[in-house]
């Protein structure tokens, strides 16, 4: 009868299946409500692996500076960093939505002079055609009106808001709350990063064998330099054409250059999509001085858009994060379409990562197989036959 006899993992786990089917929408509601309490400290797990390339050279320099700032660099570096991180983000508010703001109001205001402009424009150019000329002449908007009906539904959906207090105070303190906690479990890993490593080389220890310990280990190893190289390629790449749109706007003498060349280069850390966000939002704030202006910097954007995208991309984020262009391009939609922008900035290291892991994979196979000669081992002499 022994032969015949289940294992009772078996069983716990096609009974665990079938409770999964069962209740499908339910564990659904569970996972997410799980999501949701878990969000502030994911998200402080990722402020932290940010934060730490900041910090881990910083306190190193700390140390090796003076023995008497052995103790203290740790928490010297972590403030210095944090200070570093807000800083960058306050700089980006300062810089782009108060001339986000003051561009669109502007733009409301010269809007009626360029239709008008253009109807005289249409005229002259219809004048054989009395009746399309008519019909332009004819077009006649009151914008006096629709502003006054704009700012009346805005202003009614800002009381409806302002009517719903307890809808919005709860809001704010729920934002507020979860960024606390968000910092403040940042801070817990920095200061104490080496005690999550000793927990887990003992879990490791109890519950794993030595090979798949070690196995583990290289996984995730892997994962973290694949992130770093990302995160560190990505940023260097957004300076540099940051950089170079603000100098190029300034020598054509384009306006906003500081701040739109921050803009660039802040929105180009998003794959893809990110460098038309960032040109769309200049190219409106130059359309509101001057229309033609606004042609020279799409013209000028594009031309350094390109040689960001064919030369110093590659080298900087392509050859440190090690994928293929043409998986670049295939883990973007995927993950663009899976989770949005999120899954287009996360999904380009994590795919990273499992090719290599890939690759290691088929390249012990066929050493295996005997179709790939091995590295290690050491060819033999010629004279050692004799």
């Amino acid at each position: 009868m022994k032969k015949y006899k289940i294992p009772w993992k078996l069983i716990l786990a096609l009974t665990a299946a079938v409770l999964f089917i069962l209740n499908f929408s339910g564990v659904l509601q569970a996972l997410s409500l799980l999501w949701n309490a878990a969000l502030p400290l994911i998200l402080g797990g990722c402020l932290a692996f940010v934060l730490n390339l900041i910090m881990s050279p910083m306190e190193s320099w700390f140390r090796n500076k003076s023995p008497k700032l052995e103790k203290k660099a740790r928490p010297l570096a972590i403030t210095l960093s944090l200070l570093i991180f807000i800083g960058i983000i306050s700089l980006l508010c300062v810089l782009v939505l108060p001339q986000l703001v003051e561009s669109i109001q502007l733009l409301i205001r010269t809007i009626p002079g360029y239709v008008r402009d253009l109807q005289e424009f249409l005229s002259k150019l219809f004048k054989d055609h009395p009746q399309i000329a008519d019909y332009i002449n004819s077009l006649n908007i009151d914008w006096n009106s629709m502003f006054q009906k704009i700012t009346g539904f805005l202003s009614s959906g800002v009381q409806g808001a302002l009517n719903s207090a307890v809808t919005v105070v709860t809001s704010i303190t729920s934002a507020t709350v979860n960024s606390i906690i968000m910092l403040i479990f940042a801070i817990y890993i920095l200061a104490d990063k080496e005690r999550f490593v000793r927990l887990y080389h003992r879990l490791c220890a109890l519950y794993l064998p030595k090979e798949k310990e070690t196995r583990l280990t290289h996984i995730l190893v892997t994962f973290d330099s694949s992130f770093r190289s990302f995160v560190i390629g990505q940023c260097t790449d957004a300076l540099i054409l940051g950089t170079l749109c603000t100098l190029g706007m300034w020598l054509f003498q384009l306006p906003y250059a500081p701040m739109i060349g921050t803009l660039v280069g802040v929105t180009n850390i998003i794959p893809m999509i990110g460098a038309f966000i960032g040109g769309g939002i200049g190219c409106f704030l130059v359309f509101t001085v001057s229309p033609m202006k606004a042609l020279v910097f799409l013209i000028f954007l594009c031309v350094i858009q390109q040689f960001e995208s064919n030369v110093i991309y590659p080298r900087i984020v392509g050859n440190s994060v090690g994928l293929p262009g043409i998986f670049v391009t295939v883990v973007i939609v995927i993950g663009g379409a899976l989770a949005g922008v999120a899954g287009m900035v996360m999904g380009i290291p994590v795919a990273a990562a499992i090719y290599k892991l890939l690759s290691e994979y088929i390249t012990q196979k066929e050493i295996r197989a005997g179709l790939r000669p091995d590295p290690e081992q050491k060819p033999e002499k010629a004279g050692s036959a004799s």
